[in-house]
């Protein structure tokens, strides 16, 4: 025996259910997940960086062959430290300082906790010194933006001489005080920060993709509710007078 069809508000209910799933999933055409955005900002940011940091590195070697007496712990210093995870982090920070103006506070944090996650993998390290680096010169940014301070690009120069421990030793202390070096190494941040979250956000929407589960128990569940208040809100029939039919006085004749 054939079940009969729903009657007319169940099918109105089920549309009214369908059309909000699907408001409820649209993605616009211009959006990008929080993933594959910082997967792409820092693929681009590794670019930047494999183009400026030779030549970084090597003014980093000279400033110490010009303080030092030992030449080839200068020219060491890439052996010893991790220097090119460190300026990766550098950039990588830089930028990000840049995203609670571009997004406001909560959002931004969401992007930078998506990128922290994404650093190290980045940068091929099984540690957390990038990630860890990262959320030292984004620190210190922020502090300056919170006393009104324009010195990002030094400080993020003093932050990674400081990691390797130029403030242990004389030479390093020299070139901590030497302005014309620190500026030397701050000049790829400043001339070659791309930019890359303000030129996204003039494009692209970001979202974070919720999986939709279709729960049918449930949606008749909710169904049977809004049927059972439209029929709990129908007005009731009229009962009779315990005490008999009451009757009414006849209106008088106009005519």
């Amino acid at each position: 025996m054939r079940a009969k069809p729903p009657f007319k508000f169940v099918l109105a209910l089920r549309q009214l259910f369908k059309r909000l799933r699907h408001w409820k999933t649209y993605v616009p055409p211009n959006a990008v997940t929080y993933d594959m955005a910082v997967r792409q900002f820092l693929g681009n940011v590794t670019g930047v960086c494999s183009r400026t940091y030779p030549s970084w590195q090597r003014a980093v070697e000279s400033g110490l062959m010009d303080h030092s007496p030992d030449r080839d712990a200068a020219l060491n210093i890439a052996a010893q430290y991790p220097l090119e995870d460190l300026y990766f982090a550098g950039f990588a920070a830089l930028e990000a300082s840049r995203l609670p103006a571009l997004y406001g506070p909560e959002e931004a944090d969401v992007i930078i906790c998506a990128i922290a996650d994404q650093l190290d993998l980045t940068a091929q390290r099984r540690d957390r010194i990038v990630s860890d680096m990262f959320f030292e010169v984004l620190a210190r940014l922020n502090l300056l933006k919170a006393v009104e301070e324009k010195r990002p690009y030094d400080k993020i120069v003093k932050v990674i001489l400081r990691r390797l421990n130029f403030d242990e030793t004389d030479a390093g202390k020299m070139l901590l005080a030497d302005k014309a070096f620190r500026h030397s190494l701050a000049e790829p941040f400043a001339m070659h920060a791309p930019q890359w979250w303000e030129k996204f956000k003039a494009r692209f929407v970001l979202y974070n993709p919720t999986p939709v589960v279709e729960d049918e128990a449930a949606e008749q569940e909710a169904i049977a509710r809004l049927i059972a208040r439209t029929e709990a809100a129908r007005e009731q029939p009229k009962q009779p007078a315990a005490f008999g039919r009451q009757w009414r006085k006849r209106a008088t004749a106009l005519f």
